[in-house]
């Protein structure tokens, strides 16, 4: 039998020890990636501070410092819990600061952006499909920050690979005191949507913090920033993780509204000899629905839209220079 060259014999022994060290990494890896969300049996009381006994049944994500070190070891303790009930998903946090000063509280309005205050956020693939995803943030004023991730984050416009005019059905509530600030999500199952397979539901999901006053943003699971700033929002990256007995829902939402003002106008009469005092209450009420016709459609129905709120000044336009100088031409 003929010998191969020992050049050719030395590469396949150099690629045989590769996959002797590769392989063993690899099966630690897909074991790593898999994680069972518990569902809560203890009563949750959503006031913000996630100090129930339930939470501490809760193993926590073990957190990732994803910038300015990758997988450098984060330098604020952070726990990030998920669990479930029947009918809602549940997000429990708390934020630790060696120095609480550092804490950054900006923002109140919902879809607020900005990256000088603390966030907490959470990436949901819910079909586990790799390219699409749900996101939900709040920061510690607790606004609601919710979009669309398509494309696997990937977007024509650098850094807004999301869709912030999907907004649906959560709550948040928050708290702060000496040792940092904490945080409660609630998201009903019946604004998700998702497939089960014989009673379980995978899903891929991504946690994370920012620490503007370090720059750092700490993730799990461990995402290198191998794409740029949003290389934690990539569906393709997320943690597969595993629900066991919940089903989804069509839901169907319905927000009944009331407009009240009042109003006072003086205005000179006919003659313009005297100041007519108008008082004008106005009161429109209205309804907006939303119904889920599909797993990917949705219906939005509001009734008594009011444009009353639509500020626009009447436009005056002087045509008395244009006039005289027409004037001037035709009588010449």
């Amino acid at each position: 039998m003929p010998q191969l060259p020992l050049s050719y014999q030395k590469s396949y022994f150099s690629v045989f020890l590769l996959l002797l060290l590769v392989l063993p990494f690899g099966k630690k890896v897909a074991a790593q990636d898999k994680w069972v969300i518990p569902k809560i049996n203890d009563s949750i009381r959503f006031d913000g501070y996630v100090n129930e006994p339930a939470w501490d049944q809760v193993k926590p994500f073990p957190m990732i410092m994803h910038i300015p070190e990758f997988e450098g070891e984060p330098t604020e303790r952070t726990d990030i819990m998920v669990g479930y009930t029947g009918e809602y998903l549940y997000v429990g946090a708390r934020f630790f600061y060696s120095d609480i000063s550092l804490i950054q509280p900006i923002g109140k309005l919902r879809d607020y952006m900005g990256m000088g205050t603390d966030w907490l956020g959470i990436f949901l693939d819910t079909f586990n499909d790799n390219e699409n995803a749900l996101a939900f943030f709040t920061n510690p004023n607790g606004i609601r920050w919710d979009a669309t991730i398509k494309n696997d984050a990937v977007s024509m416009i650098p850094n807004m690979p999301f869709d912030l005019s999907w907004n649906t059905f959560w709550e948040v509530k928050t708290n702060t005191d000496e040792k940092g600030w904490y945080a409660e999500m609630q998201i009903p199952f019946s604004s998700l949507r998702f497939q089960d397979q014989d009673g379980k539901v995978t899903m891929g999901m991504t946690v994370f913090r920012y620490i503007p006053a370090k720059n750092e943003i700490h993730s799990s699971p461990a995402i290198p920033p191998n794409w740029g700033a949003t290389s934690t929002w990539k569906p393709s990256q997320a943690r597969k993780v595993v629900f066991d007995g919940i089903q989804p829902s069509i839901p169907l939402y319905i927000a009944p509204y009331a407009l009240a003002g009042y109003s006072l106008n003086n205005d000179l009469n006919d003659d313009e000899s005297e100041y007519i005092l108008e008082e004008k209450p106005t009161l429109e009420a209205g309804l907006d629905l939303k119904f889920g016709l599909t797993s990917n459609l949705t219906m939005d129905v509001t009734l008594n839209t009011d444009f009353a709120q639509v500020e626009a000044d009447n436009q005056q336009i002087n045509l008395t220079r244009l006039i005289i100088l027409w004037q001037k031409i035709i009588t010449k």
